[in-house]
């Protein structure tokens, strides 16, 4: 999905345990979407560097999901849905049908660009969220790939079930490549579920639906809940709710993120910038419509955790 504001990144230490409010903004006519990360007092969680909340929408024949084609570098996207269709299509060849339950991964690497067509049926809703990953040093030049996942390792516990798209838990290990320690899940049903946290990644929890409590407090939508390290456990308490966990071990290095780059200084940035404008990072077959211009390139960016 293509970012349309100009983020800048430095950094802060995050306290052990806190709550920071998400802020929504319409990215298609009648589609909203809430951005819970990066947050001002929050720029990464773990390699996790911004999770976007998408809809819910109701269908109609003039609101849909149609983000044209454009470019990433530096990070891998993730695309996870509770209920809707998108069509995926990339300058690798990839068209790419991804419903509820299902995995799109996109590393970008060194650079690459997609489109992302909404294909729900008028009348049904589209809802989702989506996050990025900003890779590390050693593989943030590696060449873009793309990978797709139907049926994901999952575990059912009290009526709750944690479906993992993103590293591991207990013997549960996703087939998805990442390239930082990283935890990823959707956790949803009814019922009380204690999750085990790994002592040296911290976590961020978003209620997407229902009603939930976290440690006894009750959550709200509108919040994103962050955990620093050192937990050992929390516990979750769910009502026809779905929350999505994401965590890591904290990322190590300074990043740049702007528009949908993820570098490490601003000339990397402008390059980037140069590469997409003069259309040196391919085309995306079949779209039907013109590629997203690069906003201006303005002011001073500043790196940071």
């Amino acid at each position: 999905m293509s970012n349309n504001d100009t983020l800048t990144l430095q950094g802060s230490t995050p306290p052990e345990r806190a709550n920071y409010p998400i802020t929504s903004r319409q990215l298609n006519p009648g589609l909203m979407v809430a951005r819970a990360l990066p947050h001002r007092q929050l720029r990464l969680i773990g390699p996790w560097c911004f999770l976007d909340r998408l809809g819910p929408l109701v269908v109609t024949d003039d609101h849909n999901l149609d983000v044209a084609p454009h470019p990433h570098i530096g990070l891998q996207t993730v695309t996870w849905l509770l209920e809707g269709a998108i069509r995926h299509r990339d300058t690798l060849g990839v068209e790419q049908l991804i419903k509820p339950g299902q995995l799109n991964l996109m590393t970008a690497g060194s650079g690459i660009a997609h489109s992302e067509e909404g294909l729900t049926p008028v009348g049904d809703r589209l809802f989702g969220v989506q996050f990025w990953v900003a890779l590390p040093e050693e593989e943030r030049h590696r060449p873009a790939t793309f990978e797709h996942v139907a049926v994901l390792p999952s575990l059912t516990e009290g009526g709750v079930t944690l479906r993992l798209f993103a590293g591991q838990y207990g013997q549960l290990r996703s087939p998805a490549h990442y390239f930082s320690p990283l935890f990823g899940a959707e956790i949803q049903g009814t019922g009380h579920f204690v999750q085990t946290l790994t002592p040296s990644f911290e976590y961020g929890l978003l209620l997407v639906k229902g009603e939930a409590t976290v440690d006894g407090e009750a959550m709200s939508s509108e919040q994103l809940y962050y955990f620093g390290t050192g937990h050992q456990q929390l516990t979750l308490v769910l009502k026809d709710a779905v929350v999505i966990c994401l965590g890591g071990e904290p990322f190590a290095e300074d990043i740049v993120m702007w528009w949908n780059f993820v570098a490490r200084n601003t000339d990397e940035i402008a390059k980037a910038r140069s590469r997409w404008s003069a259309g040196d990072f391919g085309q995306v077959s079949h779209y039907p419509g013109l590629p997203i211009p690069a906003p201006l390139l303005q002011g001073q960016l500043k790196a940071g955790r």
